[in-house]
């Protein structure tokens, strides 16, 4: 039953992220601002925090006993990854759906593949330690 369930899940996540810029294809009377606005505020805002709200207990509490130097880190990193996604909504807006995916998720791919190799390399640590 956990299989299907994550085969499902796996599914939906796929549909998911392949679909998720096609109204930016019904809402070309909108500036591409007010476009990437409404989707920021829906898959940043209001889906992360209901989903922890529901699914971590006292999710306040986590946050409030965390260590400060980590929230530090985690806010810098979600920094990249917005600035990130705003540049990915700028390519599909310029260049489409299509090449936009194929050349973002190809690069990212790549880079989350050597990059880790080549600190492992530089570092003489094998890839996997258990």
């Amino acid at each position: 039953m956990a299989t299907l369930l994550g085969l499902l899940l796996g599914l939906l996540s796929g549909v998911m992220t392949g679909s998720f810029s096609l109204p930016m294809k019904k809402t070309t009377c909108w500036s591409w601002e007010a476009t990437w606005l409404i989707w920021s505020i829906c898959a940043l805002l209001i889906i992360p925090w209901t989903i922890a709200f529901v699914t971590v207990p006292d999710v306040l509490g986590v946050f409030s006993n965390a260590n400060p130097s980590d929230m530090i880190l985690v806010f810098a990193f979600g920094l990249c990854w917005g600035l990130g996604a705003v540049f990915f909504g700028q390519s599909i807006a310029m260049i489409g759906i299509s090449l936009a995916f194929a050349l973002c998720i190809g690069l990212a791919t790549a880079m989350g593949s050597l990059i880790p190799m080549l600190k492992s390399f530089l570092h003489q640590n094998p890839i996997l330690t258990y």
